[in-house]
């Protein structure tokens, strides 16, 4: 109670500031992340209420499901509430940006109408189509392909592929208390001080606007020793996922070499890691033999699952990928740099780092129990 009351407290002092000029529009980063967490923190109060009023409520109702109380679905509603606010009381939009935002929002409504009522997967295939669709006709899109192979037409393709697999691996990884929007909040930590050191601050601030939106959100939900109080939602993780990958290819570190990619890929390494790990073993076991298929497709073999069958608590798995991504950050921002010997040494690196972590969670799934 006393944590609401200074926040309203604190937002009402910065929203009057702003008002009044004494805040510039283009805030500084601190100011963003105080804004943008607050209102965070205050939306996903509310949001806990509405989501129980409503009965928009994820029920244990499965063995895969690990909470013991139904919970509201309502976070992600109030994340995007609160990065919007925060971007549009000090933002004006190019062109590029207008796109990321109109296909996170069709992202965003899908999951949560699947979250309300059920969507088939393939309305939720055929909808992240559109947003990654929208996303490449306002500009943002990877582009290195000489045109003798394929020029635009392949680089949408790969664009597609992209933003359609980082949106669904970061909703499979929604499955623990903290994990989708702990990683979220590292990887626009990673993509804000890669921005900032390229000489892109208005990239830089919206990622500070998501953490600060993330933050609000991870108060409520990862509580040590307690029942988190609110999820996500399919919303709220579909739009974190299809915002950050936009925002992988938005920089101009996808520009006109394709080495410069490999940098937000790595940074990005955890989801891009679950995604290829989950497809190869769900393809080579015959249980998905369709896009539709592997969207819809439900089961206990994910990174945190994985981790837990190792015999990590659910908290200590959470923070093993968190620990992961931050390995995996530091070697995205040393790639930006590294040349020759020192760029291949680092790429050789962080792909042993991850074959190693698939090596020892294939073995122990697979290693015969004690009898």
């Amino acid at each position: 109670m006393l944590l609401h009351a200074l926040n309203i407290i604190l937002l009402g002092g910065m929203l009057f500031l702003h008002q009044n000029g004494a805040i510039p529009s283009s805030l500084d980063w601190t100011m963003l992340i105080v804004l943008s967490f607050s209102l965070s923190y205050l939306f996903n109060a509310i949001a806990i209420r509405l989501g129980l009023l409503f009965n928009i409520v994820d029920d244990p109702d499965n063995e895969r499901k690990i909470h013991k109380l139904p919970t509201p679905l309502t976070g992600g509603v109030a994340i995007v509430a609160a990065f919007m606010t925060t971007i549009l009381l000090n933002f004006h939009f190019s062109w590029n940006m207008k796109g990321i935002l109109i296909g996170s929002g069709i992202v965003f409504f899908a999951g949560f109408i699947d979250d309300v009522r059920d969507l088939s997967a393939k309305i939720r295939l055929g909808l992240q189509l559109a947003a990654s669709a929208v996303v490449i006709l306002f500009g943002v899109r990877i582009s290195f392909i000489p045109d003798w192979l394929g020029g635009f037409y392949t680089e949408a393709i790969i664009t597609t592929i992209w933003l359609v697999g980082i949106t669904n691996s970061m909703n499979f990884l929604d499955g623990m208390d903290g994990l989708a929007s702990g990683i979220s909040i590292i990887v626009a930590s990673f993509f804000a001080v890669f921005a900032m050191r390229t000489g892109q601050p208005y990239l830089a601030f919206l990622c500070l606007a998501i953490i600060g939106s993330c933050l609000g959100f991870f108060l409520h939900n990862f509580r040590p020793r307690k029942n988190a109080k609110i999820f996500l939602g399919d919303g709220g993780s579909n739009f974190l996922g299809f915002f950050l990958a936009s925002v992988a290819i938005m920089g101009d570190w996808a520009t006109n070499n394709p080495f410069d990619l490999i940098a937000p890929a790595v940074i990005m390494g955890v989801l891009v890691f679950d995604m290829t790990l989950t497809t190869i073993m769900r393809i080579r076991t015959g249980k998905v033999k369709s896009a539709s298929e592997w969207i819809h497709f439900t089961g206990k073999d994910h990174f945190h699952h994985r981790l837990t069958d190792m015999g990590f608590s659910p908290k200590g798995a959470v923070i093993m990928i968190f620990l992961t991504c931050i390995v995996s950050g530091f070697s995205g921002l040393v790639l930006r740099t590294a040349e020759g010997l020192d760029l291949i040494f680092t790429i050789f690196q962080s792909s042993c780092f991850f074959i190693l972590i698939a090596f020892l969670m294939i073995y122990k799934k697979n290693a015969p129990k004690d009898q």
